[in-house]
């Protein structure tokens, strides 16, 4: 089980992040979308937490893959408000450039 330490943490980032989708009624694509998120994420928290801790328990991991996956739908709902965001500022920005001239 050890050695399959990273598979397991991805699928538990996953579920985690599909239950909190389910949970707050999110369509099928952004469902999609929000479980791939949260097992990326999961993964490479993963990945940082054994470059520190080399000897960590099997169980610190699964819970962290949770914890993470869990959160990942908030993560990726303010990347998008921020993406939206800056959007709008530079395309207002460009158009107001753009007209004067």
């Amino acid at each position: 089980m050890k050695e399959n330490t990273d598979l397991f943490t991805l699928a538990v980032g996953l579920i985690a992040s599909i239950m909190k989708g389910i949970k707050k009624k999110l369509n099928l694509r952004l469902l999609i979308i929000a479980g791939v998120s949260g097992a990326i994420l999961s993964w490479g928290t993963l990945g940082v937490l054994e470059y520190f801790m080399s000897d960590m328990d099997i169980k610190v991991a699964i819970l962290t893959s949770f914890i993470v996956g869990w959160i990942a739908n908030e993560i990726t709902e303010v990347l998008d408000e921020i993406v939206k965001d800056a959007y709008d500022v530079l395309h207002a920005w460009f158009k107001d450039k753009f007209s004067k001239k």
